[in-house]
């Protein structure tokens, strides 16, 4: 960490800073989406799999 004493190394401390929490936001946003795809795909393999057992419980019923 720069200490701030004139403006330029102000500037490039803020400048730093700020793409830092992008870069963070970025990061966030793409974690978010592969937690929202892994749960849709464990969502939908959940109501195949409960339709093939439907299936499968009325044949046996049959």
């Amino acid at each position: 960490m720069r200490s701030i004493n004139e403006p330029s190394a102000a500037w490039e401390v803020y400048k730093a800073r700020r793409a830092t929490r992008a870069r963070h936001r970025r990061q966030r946003a793409a974690t978010c989406r592969a937690v929202v795809t892994i749960l849709s795909a464990a969502a939908k393999t959940t109501v195949v799999l409960a339709a093939l057992y439907a299936v499968a419980y009325i044949a046996a019923a049959i």
